[in-house]
């Protein structure tokens, strides 16, 4: 197994919040699953109001409140986790001060991924559109796992499946090629889920929308197969299971994760200026229960997308 600091870090935002410690506990599992570090990052978000006695605080006291506080979060993230069986490759922590979204984005370029919290306090709080969470499962580079508040910091069973979702066709393949790594890592299965709907139902009669499903069933059942197909051949230990329905995106990913040990998004990078509405990943962060993975197409030498985004 590689020493810490021998491979990229697992990079995982801490504020404090009792998520933020469910953050960092899920960054240590998976630490300990590729053998590489994780390293703590504090993004210091200064009140501009007055300080005692009415007076406005100088900036000499602004970078010591920024220092208190840092020094507080990642002393409570230690002693925590002072016992956990991973606590090892926690190696490095690092205080900056600004949005916490903006602070993450410009760190984690040379990360392994980076994770936070769905829920927190201040910054690392919901899923609005500037949210970190959002932020960063929009623009970030990386890999990008939200750890939702609920979820339980003991180890999930290996027979809890990991799930990705598919798009088809697909044209970026990234997402499925994380999806598998992480169900050989954790010895779990994979379910791959794909859904799909008839555009305009009501121009068919009955017959012709029958005839209409069953096509679209088998042409989707096809090119599952033939994505999956290199896939199995690589990760051969990998138990496999498809699943393909005719239903929305969203509802059929929700209810296939129930009890999953992680959901597989994909998605491209975009950038920092481009608002993003009406996305999948979005409504499906929202509601469901287990973390989220949202991983990135590649990006081509101008910034852009190399190929269509999936699940956006």
């Amino acid at each position: 197994m590689p020493r810490p600091g021998s491979s990229p870090a697992i990079v995982v935002g801490v504020d404090g919040s009792e998520n933020g410690l469910k953050a960092l506990a899920w960054a240590l599992e998976e630490a300990g699953l590729r053998g590489c570090p994780v390293r703590m990052i504090h993004a210091f978000q200064p009140t501009h109001g007055r300080g005692r006695g009415g007076r406005r605080s100088p900036a000499r006291s602004r970078m010591e409140q920024m220092y208190e506080e840092g020094t507080a979060v990642f002393d409570a993230a230690r002693a925590r986790l002072a016992e956990h069986r991973h606590e090892r490759l926690l190696v490095g922590t690092a205080l900056y001060e600004g949005a916490p979204a903006q602070v993450l984005i410009d760190l984690v370029s040379r990360a392994r991924m980076c994770v936070v919290g769905r829920r927190g306090r201040g910054g690392i709080a919901n899923l609005l559109p500037g949210s970190t969470s959002m932020s960063l499962g929009v623009h970030a580079r990386v890999p990008v796992v939200i750890v939702p508040a609920d979820w339980p910091e003991a180890r999930p069973p290996s027979s809890a499946p990991v799930v990705v979702g598919v798009d088809l066709p697909l044209e970026c393949e990234t997402a499925l090629e994380f999806a598998f790594e992480e169900a050989q890592l954790r010895g779990a299965p994979l379910l791959v889920v794909s859904a799909w709907e008839i555009v305009n139902p009501y121009v068919y009669n009955l017959r012709g929308l029958q005839e209409a499903v069953g096509e679209r069933r088998a042409r989707v059942d096809r090119m599952l197969a033939e994505t999956l197909a290199p896939w199995r051949e690589k990760y051969p230990q990998v138990a496999v299971r498809v699943v393909a329905e005719q239903s929305h995106p969203t509802a059929t990913l929700v209810a296939h994760s129930a009890g999953a040990q992680l959901l597989v998004l994909g998605g491209r990078a975009r950038p920092r200026n481009e608002i993003v509405t009406g996305s999948v990943t979005r409504a499906v962060l929202r509601r469901v229960g287990c973390p989220v993975a949202v991983i990135h197409d590649p990006v081509n030498e101008t910034g852009g997308p190399a190929v269509r985004a999936g699940w956006r």
